[in-house]
């Protein structure tokens, strides 16, 4: 193929967007199109160390995930059911974009993912004088943009990327992993 992708990854992107139109509810969205699809990103999302479902921030809130790396959050997941547009005429929705960037100013988190398992936004969380509609990293939109494309896309989303990008700034995560989550059980 020339990218370098296992054929497993671009399998997943072909099941999701034929499954895509069957799902009708958040719940559904997020068992059949989410989850697989992080897992094969390099999440673990059988570990509550590393992919945590509804934690209970400091301000009460719940996002949908809370993505770990070292023990350290570092991207909020908000999820949409797949009937739900996170990504219209080529722009995130400011609705959406504001509430997960409230989880991750109130939690200090850099990166938010918006996803409806089909539609994929990563946003950074601080950047100065921009709305939060503004702050996409990348975004894509696995039914519309061709398949190898996607997959190049996607690769923003890896745990080893995201890992990286807080590196970047000089985070060297689980040094010292200090954060405002309490886990309710």
């Amino acid at each position: 193929m020339g990218w370098g992708f296992h054929d497993p990854f671009l399998e997943e992107i072909e099941r999701v967007r034929q499954l895509s139109s069957r799902i009708s509810n958040e719940e559904a969205t997020k068992q059949h199109l989410i989850l697989p699809l992080l897992e094969k990103l390099g999440w673990r999302v059988n570990d509550p160390a590393e992919v945590y479902p509804e934690i209970k921030t400091r301000q009460k809130k719940r996002p949908d995930f809370v993505l770990l790396v070292d023990g350290v959050p570092v991207a909020f997941l908000e999820a949409k059911s797949a009937r739900n547009s996170v990504i219209r005429r080529g722009k995130v929705s400011p609705t959406y974009a504001r509430q997960l960037m409230g989880y991750c100013f109130g939690e200090g988190v850099a990166l938010g993912i918006l996803t409806n398992g089909v539609q994929w936004v990563l946003m950074e969380a601080f950047k100065l004088w921009t709305r939060p509609e503004e702050r996409v990293l990348t975004m894509v939109d696995l039914r519309t943009t061709r398949l190898e494309e996607a997959a190049n896309e996607l690769l923003a989303f890896t745990r080893r990327n995201i890992r990286l990008y807080y590196r970047r700034f000089g985070y060297h995560l689980g040094e010292e992993p200090v954060y405002g989550f309490y886990y309710e059980f």
